[in-house]
């Protein structure tokens, strides 16, 4: 079973209760690693630190689709 079809008790039980991270509030750079399925991203902190975040392709690909939705701006229509 994928972490993502588990139930939120389930995934404490097996990972652990999510700890928050820093916020990102830029990104610098991206980096692909095509051989080991990887993208990294070079990011600024709220903190004015720098980190690199490291996806997994299929990882990628959940944030985006989970992430359109929350997303706002000019070519995003407005809920009503």
């Amino acid at each position: 079973m994928h972490p993502h079809e588990m139930r939120t008790e389930e995934q404490d039980l097996r990972f652990g209760k999510p700890q928050f991270g820093p916020i990102v509030i830029e990104i610098l750079e991206s980096r692909s690693n095509l051989h080991h399925d990887r993208i990294t991203f070079d990011a600024l902190t709220a903190d004015d630190s720098r980190i690199l975040l490291t996806f997994s392709q299929a990882a990628l690909r959940t944030l985006a689709q989970l992430g359109r939705d929350h997303i706002e701006g000019a070519d995003r229509p407005k809920a009503s």
